[in-house]
């Protein structure tokens, strides 16, 4: 829990990490706090049923499948970021980023660009700047905010170390990309170095 408190940035890992403990634990430790009755024995043994079954091998199989996902999604899972969560690839990567929106009247073709701080803290707007599904949400916010309006993303992103090269694509106005459309369809390439 300490690391929890002197490191927020690495999230909730020190805290799983905690309760993963457990495990390490006598198997009785749970009695210790609710004990039996001296001499009383359980109501009902226990016993799986074939749905607690059923629940027990979904569990497992999602499991082994979320962690491994990425290996057959298009592209790095490190620059897109699409099967990132649930995997094994948490610290792999370091990023740093830069965003501005460009926001387009589509009656005049004026185009202007909105910074994001008036929108999001200091610490999101770190965040944002590195994930692609942050990046579109703050887009879709704008265009809630201004209304009838194009939003495009400018973002250029340092990946572990390397110079800064551009992330999202500026010409692709994100009101119109979809829930569940692949974010690899408006980032750029991951630079060859």
């Amino acid at each position: 829990t300490a690391t929890w408190i002197l490191f927020p940035s690495i999230g909730l890992f020190p805290l799983l990490m905690t309760m993963s403990a457990l495990i390490f634990f006598e198997p009785d430790w749970p009695e210790r706090f609710a004990p039996l009755r001296v001499g009383a024995k359980p109501e009902r043994e226990f016993s799986l049923h074939r749905p607690w079954l059923g629940v027990a091998a979904f569990y497992l199989a999602l499991m082994v499948i979320l962690p491994v996902r990425h290996y057959v999604i298009p592209g790095d899972v490190k620059w897109t970021g699409e099967g990132y969560l649930g995997s094994w690839q948490v610290m792999l990567s370091e990023k740093s980023g830069s965003a501005t929106f460009l926001v387009t009247d589509p009656q005049t073709g004026d185009t202007w660009r909105v910074p994001p701080p008036g929108y999001l803290t200091p610490r999101q707007e770190v965040v944002m700047a590195t994930d692609p599904m942050m990046i579109k949400e703050t887009a879709d916010l704008i265009a809630r905010d201004l209304g009838g309006v194009e939003v495009a993303a400018d973002v250029v992103l340092s990946f572990n170390g390397r110079p800064s090269a551009q992330f999202t694509d500026p010409n692709v106005d994100l009101t119109t990309v979809g829930f569940g459309v692949p974010a690899r369809n408006w980032l750029e390439p991951e630079p060859g170095y």
